[in-house]
């Protein structure tokens, strides 16, 4: 349902005053408590995968094909080499297990300097 060229989830519900400077799970909750969804119900579950991706494609996506992309995603995981090519960055992502969220999060605050916990597999 997203697509017109990946535009925010949030653009989806006239009248909700999506604060860009809160982090995107607080904004979803927001929705959810508006439209009265149980946490963990279907409609819950469509609209976070929903959100998850037109978000991850705004910040993201749409720049996919652009080396300053990916070299400010390796930035903002902590990793600090001077990469030249985006096949660099994404071999060095490969070895990066983070929250996907705690990414688009600090990736839509550029300002902080802030970096999303890591862990030692995808499992954790």
């Amino acid at each position: 349902m997203i697509p017109k060229k990946f535009m925010s989830y949030f653009t989806l519900f006239s009248g909700f005053d999506y604060d860009v400077m809160a982090p995107i799970s607080i904004e979803f909750g927001c929705i959810v408590e508006s439209r009265d969804w149980r946490r963990g119900s279907k409609a819950w579950r469509i609209n976070w995968h929903l959100c998850m991706v037109s978000e991850y494609q705004v910040l993201i996506g749409r720049h996919a094909n652009e080396l300053a992309t990916w070299q400010g995603v390796c930035k903002k995981t902590g990793l600090e080499d001077d990469f030249t090519s985006i096949a660099q960055c994404t071999k060095a992502l490969d070895h990066i297990h983070l929250n996907i969220i705690d990414l688009i999060d600090l990736i839509e605050f550029r300002e902080t300097d802030n970096v999303p916990q890591r862990f030692s597999n995808g499992r954790d």
